[in-house]
């Protein structure tokens, strides 16, 4: 169950750090969908992510079986492999950006 609820964290902070890095030109959406919801609201956008987060956490809750399956934890951990990734991409920007600030 720690797998979804790692994801649904991971995928909050991806929402936060990717509005603030829109929201001041830093970054640009690569993901089209989500670009999409960017381009009609920024609180469109945070809102899925709320969304999509709040429904992970919900389904561990609902599916703690799917959990002890060897295939949902190999395919949770790459996927959160992937997030971990992409958060990492968020801190190094902000770290550049913090240091060319300086």
């Amino acid at each position: 169950m720690w797998h979804f609820l790692i994801l649904s964290v991971l995928n909050l902070l991806d929402g936060i750090f990717t509005f603030w890095g829109l929201s001041f030109n830093f970054i640009t959406e690569a993901n089209p969908l989500m670009d999409w919801l960017w381009m009609k609201s920024p609180w469109l956008f945070i809102g899925f992510k709320v969304f999509l987060s709040s429904s992970i956490i919900i389904l561990a809750f609902h599916s703690k079986h799917l959990s002890n399956q060897r295939r949902w934890k190999i395919f949770l951990l790459l996927v959160n492999v992937l997030y971990s990734f992409i958060l990492f991409l968020h801190f190094y920007w902000v770290g550049n950006l913090i240091f060319l600030s300086f």
